[in-house]
């Protein structure tokens, strides 16, 4: 009986040790990263806000939105703000679909969202 004991809790702990990066239950830290960019408070919605992989991605997310809806604004330059900003944004959801905890070009020192 104490060895039944002893092999349930050794369960019970794995059970609770498992990394949130197998698709057990639950959308990846990599699918969170990438869909961040399409809802950058998504992290917050999932429980995904304490990695710094995903607040990374979902950080450039909400600035490319910022810039964008600033930009549009701008007569006769929001175009140009939007073709900027697409482009970044390729980027962002290349490297979060690539695992790669990369800041933008240009917009990388802006940090608003933290993990």
């Amino acid at each position: 009986m104490d060895e039944t004991t002893s092999t349930n809790q050794q369960q019970a702990n794995m059970q609770t040790v498992q990394p949130q990066n197998q698709s057990g239950g639950g959308i990846s830290n990599k699918g969170i990263a990438i869909l961040s960019y399409f809802v950058f408070f998504l992290p917050y919605l999932t429980g995904h806000s304490h990695d710094n992989y995903v607040m990374t991605h979902a950080n450039n997310s909400l600035i490319l939105l910022i810039i964008y809806v600033a930009g549009s604004f701008i007569p006769f330059v929001n175009i140009f703000v939007w073709i900027a900003v697409f482009i970044l944004w390729i980027f962002g959801v290349i490297s979060a679909a690539q695992g790669q905890t990369k800041e933008l070009p240009l917009i990388g020192g802006i940090h608003i969202l933290k993990a």
